[in-house]
């Protein structure tokens, strides 16, 4: 049980960090974390295709401050662009 909670906060600040590197055109971040989880296609689809209930998901947050390369990493790593 202890486990999992630390799994799941570690998720949560993953999760966060990669919505703060969206935001911020941080590619070198964006990579990081997306090699991090590269080994789970689970956790990989979830954090490209989270929503946060004040910024949107990584792609709006992105699209909305027109960051190109940020747009590229997304989908290159095939973020669902029909996903709300």
């Amino acid at each position: 049980m202890l486990q999992m909670a630390g799994s799941d906060r570690k998720e949560a600040r993953m999760r966060k960090q990669f919505l703060t590197a969206c935001n911020r055109n941080d590619t070198r971040t964006i990579l990081d974390i997306i090699n991090e989880v590269s080994g789970s296609s689970r956790l990989l689809s979830k954090l490209l295709n989270q929503v946060n209930a004040v910024v949107g998901s990584p792609l709006h947050v992105a699209a909305r401050h027109g960051h190109l390369e940020t747009l590229k990493i997304l989908v290159q790593y095939n973020v669902d662009i029909n996903h709300t």
